[in-house]
């Protein structure tokens, strides 16, 4: 089977064209997700806007301004004041974020199904347009999400397509308002759900939620395990070649994700001790870090190609074993199971995925690393539970786009996203 690129090209039916500005600020376009049997890593030209149209699907629609009163009234930053053993003493007020625009994003049908609300100076959620569908999608307290989907990893398209897909499912369904969503839209719901790290009154130290009485809130998880943000260019990539375009345009070759996601886990157990990690630094690449990259790229024969950088899983599973001496990484199909016990292992996981092309083949691939766990309980005044559980990306694109994510992994009206997800794991140094 030949390896697959995704060709260079553009997508246009993820956003629509009326886009909400806010303090009139310009904003862009969107797109998004997932594998080829080689992971290939490609940029994309900007997309045209498409009018998609606007549908009020449903009593349980949240308008744009309801979604920007929403994003305007969680709180980030300390929530209360700690003692030497972590104890919490007193409570300080949180940070309301000013919302710098707000853009709604259509599901097949054309309606609105979530809301990209970035931030003024970092931050964004990503927040649904259905009451009966979780609130908080995604959120970051200092990571962008540019509106513009020639920059998104194939990953997070894919996501985006199941989210919006989940959501139309629902309205198709006729779905009731449950309970437990009329819970999880109460505003003491979301703030927790939005920044659940600052919210230390849900954190039990037996990670046993009490469930009568007060019905105390539940918190279990482990917050971001990486620091660095590599990408594939800005000298992450300055000892790579140059490859010639159809064009006759030269370029570096891209890193290559394959090669970042590996990096940024190596850097993060500091394993060979063969380079020098003290002379990589979190956001900028240096000579040390361009090794590193390169020599990766060699060991997962990676193939360089003007649109971008591409390796087999099962080569990078053969690096990390006999390259650089991780003997038991392993692949397998995704397994959110298998994940939450690596990452409480204090173990990032390498995560691909892709879309399935013609004849079977595996396309428009990406690999990232999936880096932080977390399950939330929430309990509304009446005593009515809503779970939210999230899983921490960081999509190898220099900070941008990393968040905490809901799962989605649904395949509703009969559609295949998830084509071929996989995951490295137990990447554990000799």
């Amino acid at each position: 089977m030949p390896l697959q690129f995704r060709k260079k090209g553009v997508r246009t039916e993820l956003f629509t064209s009326k886009t909400l500005m806010i303090m009139n600020k310009k904003l862009m376009m969107i797109g998004l997700f997932l594998v080829a049997m080689l992971t290939g890593c490609s940029y994309d030209e900007s997309p045209e806007a498409v009018d998609l149209g606007q549908t009020n699907v449903s009593a349980e629609f949240v308008s744009a301004d309801e979604a920007t009163t929403i994003a305007a009234t969680v709180q980030f930053g300390p929530a209360e004041a700690t003692t030497a053993a972590g104890k919490a003493t007193t409570r300080s007020a949180g940070l309301n974020k000013e919302v710098e625009s707000v853009t709604p994003v259509p599901d097949a049908s054309g309606a609105t199904a979530f809301y990209v609300i970035n931030y003024k100076g970092g931050g964004f959620m990503i927040l649904s347009a259905d009451k009966r569908v979780d609130p908080v999608m995604a959120v970051s307290e200092t990571s962008t999400f540019p509106v513009n989907e020639a920059l998104y990893p194939e990953g997070l398209v894919d996501w985006m397509t199941e989210a919006k897909a989940y959501v139309q499912d629902i309205r198709v369904k006729n779905a009731p308002l449950t309970e437990e969503m009329k819970a999880a839209w109460e505003p003491s719901s979301i703030q927790r759900v939005a920044a659940p790290s600052k919210d230390r009154e849900i954190l039990l130290s037996n990670n046993n939620a009490t469930r009568n009485g007060g019905c105390q809130n539940y918190y279990e998880g482990v917050e971001q395990l990486l620091t660095t943000q590599w990408g594939q260019t800005h000298r992450f990539n300055a000892l790579l070649g140059m490859v010639t375009c159809p064009d006759g345009s030269t370029h570096r070759a891209y890193a290559g994700c394959v090669a970042v996601a590996m990096a940024q886990i190596m850097k993060y157990h500091r394993h060979p001790s063969s380079y020098n990690w003290n002379n990589m630094p979190d956001r900028v690449a240096t000579m040390e870090t361009a090794k590193l990259i390169r020599d990766i790229g060699i060991a997962v024969k990676m193939s360089y190609r003007c649109d971008g950088s591409g390796a087999r899983i099962e080569d990078a599973v053969a690096a990390f074993r006999n390259t650089f001496h991780y003997p038991k990484a392993k692949a397998a199909n995704f397994d959110l199971a298998i994940v939450r016990r690596e990452l409480k292992a204090r173990r990032p996981v390498y995560l691909r995925g892709g879309q399935e092309g013609p004849y079977g083949w595996y396309t428009n691939g990406h690999a990232w690393v999936c880096d932080g766990w977390r399950i939330i309980i929430t309990y509304n005044a009446n005593c009515q539970p809503h779970v939210n559980e999230g899983l921490h990306m960081n999509w190898g694109y220099e900070g941008s786009f990393d968040a905490w994510y809901t799962p989605y992994d649904w395949r509703p009206n009969g559609s295949v996203h998830n084509y071929q997800k996989m995951m490295i794991y137990e990447i554990i140094p000799s």
